[in-house]
Formats: structure tokens, C-alpha cells, sequence
């Protein structure tokens, strides 16, 4: 599957993205590096790429995609950084800071523009170095948000050499998982080092989370000696839970619940990335943490990847590591944990969110799950297996608020031959990427969605558990849904109720990017 899907039409945007004082170059026979190294504003840039190693390698065939900091953006870092960054001992560091400004591909900048249309008004860029940062328009300028959240401006596109393509910027970007504190740390330069929630709250990607520790009166406790590990989801996290329920549990008569969620996050001690893997492999593949709040969860390594699987059997993925504080370490993880006796939809019918017996009991007087829903209807089956070949079961069994467009035995046979032997056998993450791209995280009737797609022109907008956007619209009387890939698919079958949702049946697999 593509990432990007890009539009003609997008050339179109151009203007958008190129600054009135730039001009696009074409400066074909040279490679990206020779390009840096004959402007003077790159100057600083070069000397890094020579110290890092990776002259060679940004000469190679490519092609590339380099987002650069000029000379100025270097020096707008913490006073004796560069210095320290281009020392010998510093290269993985500095490696893994420059990778982050590379893109596999020759992205010129209408492909960026259409990039961010087709995304709903963001690009996620996948780097070289492994982790992602996030390109956007505003009023008319491209700006990027890098790990950190610091934003960051594009000056000057365009620059095309043999290997790839150059776009300047005036800052230098940060994966979510570099300190250049810690690179300071023991100079006269140093700044003095953070607690965990001074390190939070340092971090636009980190507000909900801060904003929830005030409310649970945890931020003194978790700025105290320590040591926490800290399993830190980012604001997508927490908007990806059901609406409402994040205003709800800020609430000061909720304190006692947001606290329980809260502490299921942290893990005493200061356990580094290494550590934990090295306690998933002591514990046979699986390490066993106990939080703070008093339960479990378990870490695991999939397909090299450290994922944790919480309470309710909901699985995150750990996207970043060792953000290291004065009183412990915090991991950045895409999804916010729920112990296994918290029950979010309790919270929002106004009751208390702890799920008691009669809570329980009402839950299994709704019906089965939707696991079970799917298990038992044959036009399913399709369908249960590739949950099975996911690790979803589980998942889908557990208490929760979901609702799946569910595909048919027949959407299935519809995808080219083998697709679906291979997706169960040898392709998990893609298998669970698409399988997550069928869910939303709340409970949508067809009469309400119905009545969404009418009030915004035919057209509404759904996140899906997977994070990426499918489009709801009619169509002939019908309700289709479109993935970006342009392929709709038709809903069949609606309304079918369970325990933790409901199921709408579609006739064709709809795929992410």
C-alpha cells in the first residue's frame, strides 16, 4: 500500500508551499551533499553530515528527500551543543537527530501540499531515523511539528539534485527520544535537568497529559525524589478516547478514577528501553509490570517493536524511549491504558467509572461481543480468522466501545488471490493495520451516522482506531465508506448490537495508506 497517495491537481497548490522570496532550483548533476556543501548557509550542516558519517551515504543513489537546517537554526540550539554533538563520542546521537530530517523518496513540494490535503490537513512524514514528524499548512506557509513539538518553518523549496531534493528550514527538528540536555549534562553549558513532569510539560505533545496530572493533584508526587518510569501518551492518545470522556475525567468529583488511570502508567523505578527488553526476554517473552496503581501490564517485543497490552486487552505500541529526568525516565506510547476494572462508558452515562458486579452483569445482558458476533455469523468467518491471525480476539472480546465495519466473507475474496493467505501467515503488523482501519473507538448507529453524513454535506470525517481518517458519505441511497485510496465500499448490513459496540457489515475491504 502506498503512503502517500498523490493528486494532479495537487501541482496546482504549488504556490502554497513555495515562500515569495524563494524560487525552486535545479541543480541536477550534483548530489544532495555536494549541493550543502557549495551554499554557505549549510556550512554548519555539512560539517555535521561529515562528522556523523553520512556523507557518503546522502551521495548514494537515493533518492532523498532532506528537509535542512541552515547555518542560523544551528545556532539557535542550546549554546555548546553543535560542539558537543560533532564530538566522537556523540555520532549515534548526532546520526539519529540528522536521519530525522531525511525522507526516502524525491518529495518535491507540490507532492508535500498533496500529501497534506489527502491527509485532512497533515502529513505524517515516516524518516530515516525511524520515527515520524508532522507537515502542515498554516495560512498558506508549510510548517513542521517535530517530536518534541516545536514547530518548525519551511523557508525555501525545491533544491533538486541527482539523488533527491532539498527543502530549507529554520530550525533544527528533535525526535521525541533525544535530550540535549543530557549531551550537556557535566559542562559549564548544562541547564539543570528536569523532573518528569518538568519534561512533560516542556512538550506540546504532552498538554492533555499535564492537564490531567494537575487535575489528579499527582504533579507534586511525581516531581518528587522518584525513581517513576512514566508510559507517557501523547494528546493523539487522548483524543482517541470516547468523546467526552477526557473532560469527564478531569472533573474534580472523577479525581479518584483519573488518578487510578493516571498511576496504571507508571512503574516505580527508573527502567530504561534496555531494561524492559531485557526483561521481556528473561520473562520469556513477555515482562509482567506492576504499576503504581497496583495492577499489571504486560510488555512484549513483536516483530522487534516493544507493545503493551493493558487491562481491558487493548494493545499500545511504544513509539519513543529514555526521555530521561532528574527522578526517572519517561517512554511515549500512542494509546492511553485502562486497568481492567475501569470502564470508560460507565463514566460518561454519569455513574462511577470503576466497573462493580452489577455493572458486569448489565454488560453481559447486552449480548456477546463483537468477537463472538463475528465467530458465530458464517459471513464472518473470514473476518474472525484474520482477528485471530492479528492477536485481535481478545481485544474484541473485552469491554470497550467500538464500532466495526465489518467485511464479508465475499469483500474478502474480492482482494487479489493469495492477499489474504499472506496477510494471516506472514504479514501481522499490515494485518492489524487494516483491521484496525475497519474500527472506530465509539459506538455510531447508522441512524447517527446517517445524520452526520447529511449535516456535513454528505461528507463525515471518522478516525479510526488505526489513527488514520475514512469518509462516511450516500450515495444512491446508500451508505459507502471511502479510504484514501479511493476505493468505497457499501454498507450492507447495519446495527447488529453487542456488548462492546456495534457491527455494520460492508461488501469491500477498505485499506489505509
Amino acid at each position: 500500500m502506498k503512503r502517500f497517495i498523490f493528486s494532479l491537481l495537487a501541482l496546482a497548490s504549488f504556490a502554497l508551499f513555495m515562500p515569495a522570496t524563494s524560487a525552486a532550483q535545479s541543480m541536477g548533476n550534483k548530489t544532495i551533499v555536494e549541493i550543502a556543501a557549495g551554499n554557505d548557509d549549510f556550512s554548519t550542516l555539512v560539517t555535521a553530515i561529515k562528522a556523523a558519517g553520512l556523507a557518503e551515504t546522502l551521495s548514494g543513489e537515493g533518492p532523498f528527500t532532506v528537509f535542512a537546517p541552515t547555518n542560523a537554526a544551528f545556532a539557535a540550539l542550546p549554546e555548546g551543543l553543535v560542539s558537543e554533538l560533532v564530538k566522537p563520542e556523540n555520532k549515534a546521537t548526532l546520526q539519529k537527530i540528522l536521519t530525522y530530517h531525511v525522507v526516502s523518496g524525491n518529495l518535491k513540494a507540490a507532492d508535500v501540499v498533496a500529501g497534506i490535503k489527502s491527509g485532512n490537513g497533515t502529513l505524517k512524514a515516516s524518516t530515516v531515523a525511524g520515527s515520524d514528524f508532522n507537515v502542515m499548512l498554516d495560512m498558506g506557509k508549510v510548517k513542521i511539528k517535530d517530536g518534541k513539538g516545536n514547530v518548525t518553518n519551511v523557508t525555501a523549496t525545491d533544491l533538486s539534485g541527482s539523488n533527491g531534493v532539498i527543502h530549507v528550514i529554520d530550525q533544527v527538528m528533535l525526535p521525541a527520544d533525544v535530550d540535549p540536555g543530557m549531551l550537556l549534562k557535566g559542562t559549564a553549558k548544562a541547564p539543570a535537568m528536569q523532573t518528569i513532569v518538568g519534561i512533560a510539560a516542556g512538550n506540546e505533545n504532552f498538554s492533555t497529559l499535564v492537564t490531567a496530572i494537575k487535575a489528579a493533584g499527582l504533579a507534586e508526587t511525581l516531581s518528587g525524589k522518584g525513581p517513576f518510569t512514566v508510559f507517557a501518551p501523547t494528546n493523539e492518545a487522548f483524543a482517541a478516547l470516547p468523546e467526552g470522556l477526557v473532560a469527564a475525567l478531569v472533573k474534580p468529583e472523577n479525581k479518584a478514577t483519573l488518578q487510578k488511570i493516571l498511576t496504571y502508567h507508571v512503574v516505580s523505578g527508573n527502567l530504561k528501553a534496555a531494561d524492559v527488553v531485557a526483561g521481556i526476554k528473561s520473562g520469556n517473552g513477555t515482562l509482567s509490570a506492576k504499576t503504581v496503581a497496583g495492577s499489571n501490564f504486560n510488555v512484549m517485543l513483536d516483530m522487534g517493536k516493544v507493545k503493551i497490552k493493558d487491562g481491558k486487552g487493548n494493545v499500545t505500541n511504544v513509539t519513543a524511549t529514555d526521555l530521561s529526568g532528574s527522578n526517572g525516565v519517561i517512554h511515549v506510547i500512542d494509546r492511553v491504558m485502562l486497568p481492567a476494572d475501569v470502564d470508560p462508558g460507565m463514566l460518561l452515562k454519569g455513574t462511577a467509572m470503576t466497573m462493580t458486579k452489577k455493572g458486569a452483569d448489565r454488560a453481559a445482558d447486552m449480548g456477546p461481543s463483537i468477537a463472538a458476533i463475528a465467530s458465530g455469523n458464517e459471513n464472518f468467518s473470514t473476518l474472525t480468522a484474520a482477528l485471530g491471525a492479528a492477536g485481535l480476539v481478545e481485544t474484541f472480546d473485552a469491554a470497550g466501545e467500538y464500532t466495526v465495519f465489518a467485511p464479508t466473507n465475499d469483500a474478502f475474496n474480492k482482494l487479489p488471490d493469495g492477499t489474504v493467505e499472506t496477510l494471516t501467515t506472514t504479514a501481522k503488523d499490515q494485518l492489524q493495520a487494516i483491521l484496525a482501519y475497519h474500527v472506530i473507538p465509539a459506538v455510531i448507529s447508522s441512524g447517527d451516522l446517517v445524520a452526520a453524513i447529511k449535516a456535513n454535506k454528505n461528507y463525515y470525517l471518522m478516525q479510526t482506531l488505526g489513527k488514520q481518517t475514512i469518509v462516511a458519505t450516500i450515495k444512491d441511497g446508500k451508505v459507502q465508506i471511502i479510504d484514501p485510496n479511493g476505493n468505497r465500499s457499501t454498507v450492507i448490513m447495519t446495527d447488529v448490537k453487542a456488548s462492546n459496540g456495534v457491527i455494520h457489515g460492508i461488501d469491500t475491504v477498505i485499506l489505509p495508506r
